[in-house]
């Protein structure tokens, strides 16, 4: 195991250690509102996902420097678009979000 990936499961631990102490922490509205489908967590997952694909793209399956910046770059700035413009047209009603 490397220093990175020592790192990465140090990270991950601290993660999982936040997220289970978050119960605790928060009030029953404010722990609703961080999981609804509104919340910081659902909408920041989309930028995780999107970091997650480049990082599996560029490192995990690496190819030449150029040909994967020319193929990375162009879709996810075209996935931030959709992405914007899904988040600005929908509008969630009270009984979607979580119970």
């Amino acid at each position: 195991m490397t220093t990175t990936d020592r790192r990465i499961v140090w990270l991950l631990i601290a993660y999982t250690l936040m997220l289970a102490l978050l119960p605790l922490v928060l009030n029953e509205q404010a722990f609703q509102w961080t999981f609804s489908e509104v919340g910081p967590f659902e909408q920041l997952s989309i930028a995780g996902w999107l970091g997650t694909a480049v990082i599996v793209l560029l490192r995990i399956r690496p190819l030449r420097a150029r040909l994967g910046l020319r193929l990375v770059v162009p879709g996810v700035c075209r996935a931030r678009g959709r992405l914007a413009q899904a988040v600005h047209r929908r509008k969630l009603p009270e009984e979607q979000l979580l119970p």
